[in-house]
């Protein structure tokens, strides 16, 4: 029996032999993938998801954080406005640092569709994306303050206050915040008077802290210097201003 599986296997040496080069590379390569063929199966199945995903994932990504959900109940023309807004935006040759301002604009299309808890995730995003833009700070303190989390509203306010110390349209939420929701007054007043100093006294925030020192505080006094400050600066409006002054004197006197 040894004998004959000696002269077998000789035989099929023997044959091999005789084979041309490249038969034997073909044979040899098939046997290899036969041993080897499910690894590289495997493998290529991986590499192939891997790219998928490459190319897959962004846009994934893109549709699902720009999508919007309109609710039940608008007109047929609101719903063609809104439909016709997204693919504006979605589709902007101005989309930004890292799509951000897509991501602004998404944010406050939600916020007129009432999607509060949907805008501050697009502004947030929008923020991460370009954390020097301080109006998704802004915009993202609004949000905030419609959900009623003012704690997140005031830090996303300072945040726009910090990179934009002098423009007060970016901030200036910040000393309603304090005087009516929140109801701090101490903090509202020395955010007017950091205001003031950080904005070389924009006339914006004078007049926003001349209102407060009145309504609030009652201490008509101070409220006196600031709107005369504001009538001495603002000439196309003397005349309103110093009807304020004159107003609160009278109360001063009447006491």
């Amino acid at each position: 029996m040894k004998i004959m599986k000696f002269f077998k296997r000789s035989a099929q040496v023997k044959s091999e032999a005789v084979l041309p080069l490249k038969v034997k590379k073909f044979l040899r390569f098939r046997a290899f993938f036969a041993q080897r063929g499910y690894l590289i199966k495997k493998m290529f199945c991986l590499l192939a998801a891997a790219v998928l995903l490459f190319f897959g994932l962004p846009k994934i990504y893109f549709d699902y954080n720009t999508s919007i959900s309109l609710p039940a109940g608008i007109s047929d023309g609101d719903r063609q406005q809104y439909l016709e807004r997204w693919q504006q935006i979605r589709q902007s040759q101005n989309p930004g640092k890292n799509n951000s301002l897509i991501y602004n604009d998404i944010g406050i299309l939600r916020s007129g569709l009432k999607d509060y808890p949907g805008a501050v995730r697009a502004f947030k995003l929008a923020a991460r994306l370009n954390p020097d833009d301080q109006r998704f700070f802004r915009n993202l303190g609004i949000a905030y303050n419609y959900l009623g989390d003012y704690v997140s509203a005031e830090e996303a306010f300072l945040e726009a206050f910090r990179i934009a110390p002098t423009s007060p349209d970016m901030w200036l939420e910040l000393g309603e915040l304090y005087t009516f929701k929140m109801k701090d007054e101490n903090k509202a007043k020395l955010f007017y008077l950091e205001a003031l100093r950080r904005s070389n006294g924009n006339l914006d925030v004078v007049r926003a802290y001349a209102s407060f020192l009145e309504e609030i505080q009652r201490d008509y006094n101070e409220a006196i210097r600031y709107w005369q400050i504001l009538a001495d600066a603002d000439t196309p409006n003397k005349t309103a201003y110093m009807g304020k002054v004159l107003e609160l004197k009278a109360r001063v006197g009447a006491k």
